[in-house]
């Protein structure tokens, strides 16, 4: 599947390039409300994954429209911070859920289009309802409805030069101890991959006498002018980020998340005392070593403020 996918996607690049030709661009937004916050909380504290009516979500749905000289559409790029998880581990077909069926639609609608979609900051937002097939086409055809609704209507004209920066933001760990891991390995009840993993930071900590302190996360931006500025954050992202990041930069900000690595839950500050999967141990699965350490979201915050300044003003420190 690796060598498939790997010549896919060069396929698609050498495709692209034979394909250039002179394009405009233009931004809009509308929104979609299917994402549903997934925390539930008791008496502030998760207890389980489900619909918390009043947690923060993000139903904003970004859209960038791609149009020859005719004025004749060849992509649309959508962007929405929710999981693709409304069919469950019990279906066995391979499915691109709600992106899915929402890219399909758009490209049945503009004939010889590309539609691509991006998630945001949805690593806490989940579409409801789920579980079944049937809501999977219902959230890709309200999905694509709203997209076609924007690239249709007025739109912001986006024609200047693209300004692109990268770096790594290194977000701090709070490491376990030696004696917890052991404990792990050894406790009776402990879940297969509790285990594997202790098992795993043991071996890590034998072997080089200490456990990764932190991780370098990427982030990435792209400027044009002051027509549409978006950024790339890697990791499953929780939408405390994107709200944040709009309310310092603006909120037509565009944020995508699950960008150049996927490297596991970027928590927020809110989750520390909530608890739960996201902070306390989605990181088993990814093979990190501990939740994030205190300030995780202000370093990570003020590393993107900071590439976005550096873009904009290159004699800045």
């Amino acid at each position: 599947y690796k060598q498939q996918l790997e010549q896919g996607i060069l396929s698609a690049i050498d495709l692209a390039l034979a394909d250039l030709s002179p394009a405009r661009l233009a931004y809009g937004a509308g929104e979609a409300t299917f994402a549903a916050h997934r925390r539930v909380l008791t008496d502030g504290r998760w207890t389980g994954f489900g619909v918390q009516a009043d947690g923060p979500v993000d139903h904003t749905v970004p859209v960038l429209r791609i149009v020859d000289r005719d004025d004749k559409i060849r992509g649309i790029v959508f962007n929405y911070a929710c999981h693709c998880t409304t069919l469950g581990g019990n279906h066995y077909n391979i499915n691109g859920d709600w992106a899915g069926y929402a890219a399909m639609n758009l490209e049945s609608a503009f004939d010889g289009s590309v539609a691509l979609c991006t998630i945001g900051c949805g690593g806490d937002a989940n579409p409801e309802p789920r579980g079944t097939l049937d809501a999977t086409k219902i959230h890709g055809r309200s999905m694509s409805a709203e997209v076609r609704r924007v690239v249709t209507g007025p739109m912001q004209a986006v024609g200047s030069v693209l300004q692109a920066s990268f770096d790594h933001v290194e977000l701090h760990f709070d490491l376990p101890t030696r004696q917890s891991l052991q404990q792990q390995v050894s406790e009776p009840g402990a879940r297969p991959q509790v285990r594997r993993h202790a098992q795993r930071m043991l071996e890590t900590l034998d072997t080089t006498g200490q456990l990764p302190a932190t991780y370098a996360v990427p982030i990435q931006t792209w400027r044009l002018g002051d027509q549409l500025t978006m950024v790339f954050l890697g990791g499953e992202v929780v939408v405390d980020y994107a709200l944040r990041l709009k309310e310092t930069l603006g909120d037509d900000l565009w944020v995508t998340a699950y960008a150049n690595d996927v490297l596991g839950y970027i928590a927020s500050e809110r989750m520390r005392a909530e608890g739960g999967y996201e902070y306390d141990f989605s990181g088993i699965y990814y093979s990190l070593p501990g939740p994030w350490a205190k300030g995780t979201e202000n370093r990570l915050v003020d590393g993107v403020v900071r590439l976005l300044q550096s873009a904009t003003s290159p004699n800045l420190p």
